[in-house]
């Protein structure tokens, strides 16, 4: 089976597919495949596919949404094999169905200013999960800056920052991607986690994180503390991956390219960048509104004692920045 899957990776890259959506279908169907024990065609059977991807789904490894997934590239996998006439018959996967997803989870992003309360209130705070308050803070600094994942931090090491050029390498092991990231750092962070680091061996692992399951408590009891409601009141709830929605939304609000925010977050797709991550901050609307220009008779009268009456109005280029069209 190891064989297939390697010529169906290469048949998805001959398609002109982009290499992100070409290893996740590979390493999803080659995952499932694996998980289920099928060295063979003949030993795939949909029930055992079923019953692996709702193991992982209860176990909160994977969401509903992310299950949906898995089963698609398992699917396409074997319609190839049928297509390229590597195997009889039909899909024995045709009737498997996706989900239903009822636990997407809508999250907001922290604004700036919550996002300073936060880390000032996370550094004042004692030891919490294993982790003491400045790491903490230290951490929450380089996810909102950087967007980088949960599990991604999880797994870096000492030699995995940069310091010199100011990046941290992700592994494709652990990138959602499959693919080695290199994320870029602002001076200061690099400094601090220089600091941080220091004495450690290479392979030291950077932060020592509690479970998956408990980060989500981690953040929320250190926003408690900062007094800033993690809850969803219609607009959605705070945890430790809504820094990466913080990270997208403060690149927007600096005027950042969307080209350029896209390939910072990682997305194969820039509509995931602006319309998921990106989020308006209070008060953005009314700043971008306040730019334009006065149209009002007092602004006509400046207009013409200035010379300008009649002729075309020009906006600075800051006001561009703070129209969000």
């Amino acid at each position: 089976m190891r064989e297939h899957l390697e010529d169906f990776l290469s048949s998805l890259q001959a398609k002109g597919n982009t290499p992100e959506y070409c290893n996740l279908t590979h390493y999803k169907a080659e995952r499932i495949c694996n998980g289920c024990k099928f060295p063979y065609w003949d030993d795939i059977s949909a029930s055992d596919v079923q019953l692996y991807i709702a193991d992982l789904r209860d176990s909160g490894e994977i969401s509903q949404k992310t299950s949906n997934y898995y089963l698609q590239a398992v699917k396409q996998f074997c319609n190839w094999m049928l297509k390229d006439k590597r195997a009889g018959g039909e899909s024995l996967l045709k009737h498997l169905d996706a989900i239903k997803v009822t636990d997407e989870v809508n999250r907001k992003a922290l604004t700036p200013h919550e996002l300073m309360e936060l880390l000032e209130a996370t550094e004042a705070a004692p030891e919490r999960f294993g982790m003491l308050g400045a790491e903490r803070a230290l951490l929450y600094r380089l996810a909102a800056y950087t967007g980088i994942r949960a599990n991604e931090v999880r797994n870096l090491i000492v030699s995995s920052f940069d310091f010199d050029n100011c990046t941290v390498k992700v592994k494709a092991a652990y990138s959602k991607r499959r693919r080695e990231d290199i994320l870029p750092l602002r001076k200061d962070t690099a400094e601090a986690m220089r600091e941080f680091l220091r004495g450690k061996t290479p392979n030291a692992q950077a932060f020592d994180l509690p479970s998956k399951y408990r980060m989500a408590d981690m953040v929320r009891a250190d926003l408690e503390d900062a007094g800033i409601d993690w809850q969803d009141n219609g607009d959605g709830v705070l945890d430790f991956h809504s820094l990466r929605h913080s990270t997208a939304s403060l690149l927007a609000a600096s005027g950042v390219n969307p080209k350029t925010a896209q390939a910072i977050m990682r997305h194969s797709d820039i509509n995931l960048t602006m319309s998921r991550y990106t989020h308006v901050f209070r008060g953005a609307e009314s700043e971008a509104v306040e730019s334009l220009p006065d149209f009002s008779s007092q602004g006509r009268q400046r207009q013409a004692a200035t010379g300008t009456d009649g002729k075309p109005i020009e906006l600075h280029k800051s006001a561009y920045k703070k129209i969000r069209l």
